[in-house]
């Protein structure tokens, strides 16, 4: 468990390209001033992400920005994870990840967002390129369940995906 993380960088970690587990960041701030990708456990994830969580707020002038990873690369895959940190700024910021490059069914599956995001390109879960089928993920801003294709005003937020309002309790 990670208690304040004050981190100048892309993440807790620059680049996964192996398997991160239960990885708990409970508070503090990642400051991505300059950084191309930045989330409150990896920049990029090039790996597997297992049951993180991040409370974490990501701040600065990163052009990518997410809860869990910046960028989810084609072999990324997020599972069981948890973003309640908010992320103020980014050119496209997701809840989970900023941009996804992996088009595999299950390359996001039983995540949730419930921080608020703020960017000129926002994405609930996924900021950019939702082209996969995310397998239960929630985002507490919705109250509907969906079955099909989730889309809001600029683009398509998630194929599959179900929407709640319950909000999980902030920190530990």
């Amino acid at each position: 468990m990670i208690y304040n993380l004050n981190v100048n960088g892309p993440g807790l970690f620059a680049t996964n390209g192996g398997i991160l587990q239960n990885i708990r960041v409970f508070s503090g701030t990642v400051h991505a001033d300059g950084q191309q990708y930045a989330g409150g456990v990896c920049g990029i994830n090039n790996g597997t992400i297992v049951a993180a969580v991040n409370s974490a707020q990501v701040t600065g002038s990163a052009a990518t920005a997410g809860g869990i990873a910046g960028q989810n690369g084609t072999a990324g895959i997020i599972v069981a994870s948890l973003n309640t940190g908010n992320i103020p700024s980014g050119t496209q910021v997701g809840g989970i990840c900023g941009d996804n490059l992996n088009t595999n069914a299950a390359a996001i599956t039983s995540c949730v967002n419930t921080g608020m995001l703020y960017a000129g390109k926002t994405g609930k879960l996924c900021g950019q390129r939702i082209e996969p089928r995310f397998q239960v993920a929630l985002d507490g801003r919705y109250r509907a369940v969906f079955r099909g294709t989730v889309r809001s005003r600029r683009r398509q937020l998630a194929p599959k995906c179900i929407y709640s309002p319950l909000r999980p309790p902030q920190g530990p």
